[in-house]
């Protein structure tokens, strides 16, 4: 959570930020910002960030919007940062508010990033900044919107530092993009018959597929997929396609598979081990499966059969 304060009171706010802070090591900062907490009546470490020996300093203060100013830099410099505080140290650091260029240069087409990524001084919204210092493995720990009397609006933060690498990367992970992985089948046996289920949720006949659980790599996901939903042990081929679609973001991969007991009779009626989720069960022949599944999955399983190993955005 944010909260906005009319006038000049950054000040104030982050004298009461500095007089919290631990004085067991020095706290790093410009000359000039080290003029404005001399009363602090503590030890300061002036010395240039990509000076700075790491670990060093139990706080960093970044308060003259040095991370607005470094512009598309800014992740580098949060690093910077943070490597020269000691584990679990505080960064403290200001930046100009506003509202920044929908999406970013993560979400942007190539052709838009070029040739200036954002200009000289870069400002944030509040889900930006706390991403920007998330993305750099530290942990917010306050938050706050400051008006100046000239209008001027500007984010004080208060991040702390990762305990160890173990927590830097795992805070690095949880800020990335989330993207749900599923898989699919599109398994034939020798008659020319294709594997399909019905979804008993959706209502609507479909392939074998379902979402690539943690740990296990996309193929082995649509085998299992198969088991459950289809009744049937499938040997996975090639990659037939992949299909991007937005809402939800995920990524559906549909595999090539042949029954791995061809001669078995579960290949004439399967057994699903889901009656739950599957209603029915049944090998049909591909042109009357086209006719049967629903027009979303009947348009993906066309792509795989005319056009196959290729990427596609729904």
């Amino acid at each position: 959570m944010t909260d906005a304060r009319l006038t000049d009171s950054f000040g104030s706010a982050l004298a009461d930020v500095v007089a919290g802070l631990p004085t067991d090591l020095p706290m790093a900062c410009s000359p000039a910002v080290a003029a404005r907490v001399a009363g602090a009546e503590r030890a300061v470490d002036t010395t240039p960030l990509d000076q700075l020996v790491a670990g060093t300093v139990s706080s960093v203060l970044l308060v003259d919007d040095e991370v607005s100013r470094s512009g598309d830099r800014a992740e580098e410099f949060i690093s910077r940062a943070t490597d020269g505080v000691r584990p679990a140290g505080m960064l403290v650091l200001s930046a100009l508010a506003g509202d920044p260029e929908e999406g970013g240069p993560r979400h942007r087409l190539a052709d838009r990033v070029s040739p200036a990524l954002r200009p000289a001084n870069r400002v944030f919204d509040a889900t930006g900044i706390e991403h920007l210092l998330m993305h750099r493995g530290l942990t917010v720990q306050r938050l706050e919107k400051h008006i100046a009397e000239d209008g001027t609006a500007r984010f004080l933060v208060v991040g702390r530092a990762p305990v160890s690498t173990q927590e830097r990367s795992a805070r690095f992970i949880a800020s990335l993009p989330f993207k749900l992985v599923t898989a699919a089948v599109l398994c034939q046996d020798d008659a020319g018959r294709m594997l399909l289920v019905f979804d008993s949720f959706r209502r609507h006949w479909t392939i074998p597929g379902g979402v690539v659980d943690a740990g296990e790599d996309p193929r082995a996901g649509a085998v299992r997929e198969a088991v459950e939903e289809g009744g049937v042990r499938v040997q996975a081929g090639p990659l037939l396609g992949v299909f991007n679609t937005a809402i939800p973001d995920r990524l559906l991969m549909v595999y090539a598979a042949a029954p791995l007991d061809p001669g078995d009779p579960t290949t004439g009626r399967p057994i699903t081990r889901q009656p739950h989720e599957i209603g029915e069960v049944r090998w049909v022949l591909v042109g009357q499966a086209l006719e049967m599944l629903n027009p979303r999955t009947r348009w993906q399983v066309q792509q795989c059969l005319d056009r196959p190993g290729e990427t596609w955005r729904e």
